[in-house]
């Protein structure tokens, strides 16, 4: 998109935000003026109850809907018929005096607040990208308050020009109208189509995540917890605004004139606030006062309403005054600092969970505690307990949302040790909005050195990490925290004097006595020479905390070859088993050689734990990966061949050159499978033997699954897998006939023994009599036992047999055991001794 689509699309957005926050302004003027005016504060909780059934149903709604259908369609709907809601209001306040229509009037003010900004983020979601919505969304949303400041001035010169509040919806509905146009406008000049709407299923259609899911840790409690505590204070302290206002005005006019002019003054603070206020506090404090400060300042003039109220009583201007300063703080502090601190909480939480938490809150959390708030009010209202009781409710609620701050704030820090150990570090971390990266900077200008690790890892994810902060941090009295701003600015300018000072401090701190220093210079030598970095990441992979050496795996790359020896070390420690993967795969090219030449010297069995680094290469360089890995696919163990195969098959252009190697891989594995089923026909026995010859069919299978993929596409060779496993004979004989063409009918029928796993008893046509059977069996523990043409190379094999042989014959085993007493595997060589002493003993 050209610069000037681009400013012609912010200004649309900008546009669409001003008119919306104007329509808001001149409904809630109206809606709560008549609805006061008629009904009384009385029956406001009835109205949450509402907000929160509707609000919940719209959201769905809106979800299900934009999935369907182009989001411009679906706005001028749901935005459109809200405007015919205004203007029949209207008409019907005019001619019938229908003041009835504040009941609809007021619910739907919050859920339009929730309908118009899923459209104007929907919007600047499709027409810009992540970077340009981290820049240029703030400027869109700050249209918003300028509008309802517009429209809170606007309401006392309308109320003096037509005399009575309810003409306002009037000019509501206009505005309406005008984001409408607006909203197709811009879809028409710079809004990029989406793809065509999917219809959803019941198979496909997004779940709202159960309660119980978002409850799975103390942290993610706390903060739901915090988040809904906040939601019904609030709710609260809106009533008793609401409820002091129709106690001190009697008319209509009158509550209209509070409204607008109360409206004006919350915009007014919160731009100011916004403004001026809150980046300084941020910066100095961060989220220790983000997540505090709203609850602490509402609870200090709860406080104050409180005293006000025994000292003067409920309708003094003492009490409406407190209550009054504490929702508009409320709002301006809220949109300041607690959404940014809230926001910077969640990246804590690891991604799978953090979608479901914020899902959650916003989607259940929040109505419901709305919601909730009703229902509270309504029993206050119900057992006539008077306003004092609804100021104690919202010094409780606004104390607990006080408390939950400290609590989140204090397990944030242990949830942040624990993410920050995390495997999976901060790798899958994004800063998408304008909000988490301010409350990101913050945290490098508190005094806690947790808070300035986490802002320094997570700036370095998005790529926006300020130079003089991390010039500033590079002198930081902490090892920790100066090693990984002195790397981060390493990265943006590596001088050689910087080089050669980062070196030197992560050589101290490779020798202290702190893991967490350690840990910090193994971060630090991914960005120092390798000649240096070499030896001190060689000590770091052995250290003795887990961490460190997970630290030390994650620095290591294709620089460092003569590493190998200690990454695969990593890879037989549990704690370390996943970086080291991860180093292997990043060393490329450069381990496949000495992985593949440590397994070429080894005969079967090969174990398992040799194996780990086969399955950990990632080559790119497909004639290097040939040279090296094709002659292991003629392995003799052939779990080796089979996992070769399939580090081959991620390759492009290995095809042709081990062409010959998997055409001998196949018919390995094509014999082993047909051995497999005469041996299960012959031997006959439903036990551990043949429960062993079925996992040699079922490491045929694999290997030649393993060896086609190399040669062939692998999806298509999955398909195939897939279709030959089904009981429709329909989808086999397809699957078949695929194979057939990809690989020839004579390899079709070769392949079709070892990838279809029929019963063994199909083998032959008649069942033999019972001395033919026993001279079968016989012969075919024999050549398992003793594996004459070198079938089987299966040691466990070998073991099941020989126990066989001796449940059918102890002087029969005893004959197979003896040439196997000196074995080289243990547990050949030790059935083998069991079976020769149970025959003797017999």
């Amino acid at each position: 998109m050209t610069d000037g689509r681009i400013r012609l699309a912010v200004r649309l957005l900008a546009t669409q935000a001003f008119a919306f926050g104007l329509m808001c302004a001149l409904l809630i003027i109206p809606a709560n003026a008549i609805f006061l005016g008629a009904y009384g504060s009385k029956w406001l909780p009835v109205t949450y109850i509402a907000v929160a059934v509707v609000g919940t149903a719209a959201s769905g709604a809106i979800a299900q809907s934009v999935r369907r259908h182009a989001l411009a369609r679906v706005a001028t709907v749901a935005l459109g018929a809200c405007a015919v809601i205004f203007a029949g209001a209207w008409v019907l306040l005019v001619t019938a005096d229908a003041v009835w229509t504040s009941w609809v009037l007021v619910p739907l003010f919050p859920i339009q607040l929730q309908l118009g900004f899923v459209f104007i983020g929907g919007q600047a979601g499709r027409i810009f990208d992540v970077h340009q919505i981290k820049t240029l969304f703030p400027r869109v949303i700050a249209g918003f308050p300028l509008g309802f400041l517009v429209g809170g001035l606007l309401g006392p010169v309308l109320l003096a020009l037509f005399g009575a509040s309810e003409h306002m919806l009037v000019f509501s509905s206009a505005a309406q109208l005008a984001f409408v146009g607006l909203i197709l406008l811009t879809a028409r000049r710079v809004t990029t189509p989406a793809p065509a709407a999917v219809p959803m299923t019941d198979d496909i259609a997004p779940t709202r995540p159960p309660l119980r899911q978002l409850l799975s840790s103390r942290f993610v409690l706390l903060v739901l917890s915090y988040q809904v505590l906040s939601a019904m204070g609030s709710q609260v302290l809106d009533f008793l605004v609401f409820d002091r206002a129709a106690a001190r005005y009697e008319r209509v006019d009158d509550l209209a004139r509070f409204v607008s002019m109360y409206s004006v003054a919350l915009n007014l603070i919160d731009i100011i606030v916004l403004a001026l206020i809150a980046g300084a506090l941020l910066k100095r404090f961060g989220l220790r006062l983000g997540l505090a400060a709203n609850p602490a300042l509402v609870t200090a003039l709860v406080v104050g309403t409180t005293m006000a109220f025994l000292a003067t009583g409920a309708g003094s201007l003492g009490v409406f005054g407190f209550i009054t300063a504490a929702r508009i703080f409320d709002i301006a502090l809220s949109d300041a600092m607690t959404r940014t601190s809230v926001a910077a909480t969640y990246q804590v939480i690891p991604p799978d969970e953090r979608v479901a938490v914020q899902a959650g809150v916003e989607g259940v959390g929040v109505p419901l505690a709305i919601g909730l708030t009703g229902v509270l009010l309504l029993i206050v209202s119900f057992l006539d307990l008077g306003v004092g009781a609804v100021i104690v409710m919202a010094l409780v609620l606004c104390a607990g949302w006080a408390v939950a701050a400290v609590l989140v704030y204090g397990d944030y820090g242990r949830a942040l040790t624990d993410r920050l150990r995390r495997r999976s570090s901060l790798v899958d971390v994004q800063l998408d909005d304008e909000h988490e990266l301010v409350a990101a900077r913050a945290l490098l200008h508190g005094d806690d050195v947790t808070d300035m690790r986490l802002g320094l890892e997570l700036l370095a994810t998005a790529g926006d990490a300020p130079l003089q902060e991390l010039r500033r941090l590079a002198v930081h009295g902490r090892a920790d925290v100066r090693l990984l701003a002195r790397s981060e600015l390493c990265g943006h300018d590596p001088a050689p004097d910087l080089m050669d000072r980062l070196a030197q401090d992560a050589a101290t701190a490779c020798r202290a006595d702190d893991a967490g220093d350690r840990r910090a210079a193994a971060g630090a030598l991914r960005v120092v020479r390798p000649v240096i970095a070499e030896p001190l990441l060689r000590t770091l992979l052995h250290d003795g905390d887990v961490e460190v050496r997970r630290a030390a795996l994650a620095s290591v790359d294709g620089r460092f070859k003569r590493l190998l020896p200690d990454v695969r070390a990593g890879l037989d420690d549990p704690g370390t088993a996943t970086e080291a993967r991860d180093a292997m795969a990043r060393m490329g090219d450069t381990a496949v050689g000495p992985v593949a030449a440590a397994l070429i010297a080894l005969g079967p069995p090969v174990a398992a734990a040799a194996l780990r680094p086969l399955r950990a290469l990632r080559p790119t360089d497909a004639t290097d990966a040939a040279r090296h890995l094709g002659p292991l696919l003629d392995h003799r163990d052939r779990t080796v061949a089979r996992e070769a195969a399939r580090v081959l098959a991620t390759v492009d252009g290995t095809a042709g050159l081990v062409a010959d190697a998997v055409d001998r891989l196949l018919d390995d594995a094509a014999d082993l499978a047909g051995a497999v089923r005469v041996a299960r026909w012959q031997v006959g026995e439903a036990d551990a033997l043949d429960r062993a010859l079925a996992d040699e069919h079922e490491l045929a299978r694999a290997t030649a699954l393993a060896g086609l993929a190399v040669v062939q596409d692998a999806a298509t060779i999955d398909d195939i897998a897939l279709g030959l496993r089904q009981d429709d004979p329909a989808r086999r004989a397809l699957a078949i006939e695929l194979l057939s063409v990809i690989v020839g009918r004579h390899r079709t029928d070769q392949l079709l023994v070892a990838l279809i796993d029929d019963d063994a008893t199909t083998a032959t046509d008649d069942p033999p009599d019972e001395s033919e059977g026993d001279r079968r069996r016989r012969a075919a523990l024999r050549d398992l036992v003793d594996d004459p043409d070198g079938c089987w190379r299966s040691p466990w094999l070998q073991s099941c047999a020989l126990r066989a042989a001796a449940r059918l014959d102890g002087a029969f085993a005893a004959e197979l055991a003896a040439a196997h007493l000196g074995a080289d595997d243990p547990v050949v060589a030790e059935t083998a001794a069991w079976a020769v002493t149970s025959a003797a003993a017999d």
